[in-house]
């Protein structure tokens, strides 16, 4: 028996991105998955904006149910978000994308080298550590800048009305940054002119 889970972040984070998850009842079920039974588990992670403020406690979670089996499983997959642009890692503005980049760099190396990890989950997080530096877009035709930042702050305020959440679950450096955000095109031009 095989299973395919997604997950991507830990705690609020998770529930915040993955609208109705529990985290706490799918970390518990994946556990008893992995303890009671012979099943493959696979765990495919979306790489999103949102999700690179706690992937690498994410990935020692990750760790610790590889422990419990002795094995390399469960196994991890690190797939690239493109569409929507807004919700890409390469939306985030510089400073954030540095950020992001240096916890997640410094993880693996301190890391790399856990005997669990596949080589296949240790070139998807390379690719991941790479990707954060070297792509400036999240596709060819990708809209400007302002407007992908734009987007960003108006799906994520919409979000947390219409499903009762907070964008605050996040790190200060994230919500500074969505606050600064233009909210008219007037100052959106000002910015860009900037």
């Amino acid at each position: 028996f095989h299973l395919y889970t997604s997950c991507e972040a830990v705690g609020d984070q998770a529930e915040y991105i993955r609208d109705g998850l529990n985290y706490e009842l799918w970390l518990n079920n994946t556990k008893r998955l992995l303890t009671e039974t012979n099943a493959s588990v696979h765990i495919m992670m979306t790489i999103n904006s949102l999700c690179l403020f706690s992937i690498t406690d994410f990935l020692n979670e990750v760790y610790k149910l590889k422990e419990i089996t002795r094995s390399k499983k469960p196994t991890v997959s690190l797939n690239l978000l493109r569409f929507p642009s807004f919700q890409s890692p390469l939306a985030l503005p510089t400073h954030i994308k540095d950020y992001c980049y240096n916890n997640l760099e410094q993880w693996y190396s301190e890391n790399k080298d856990n005997p669990l990890w596949s080589e296949g989950e240790c070139a998807s997080i390379e690719r991941l550590i790479d990707y954060l530096v070297t792509v400036d877009a999240p596709h060819r035709r990708t809209s400007n800048t302002i407007t992908l930042w734009r987007d960003f702050k108006t799906f994520y305020a919409q979000y947390d009305v219409r499903r009762n959440k907070s964008l605050y679950v996040f790190p200060k450096i994230l919500t500074d940054w969505v606050e600064s955000i233009p909210d008219t095109d007037l100052e959106i031009k000002e910015l860009a002119n900037k």
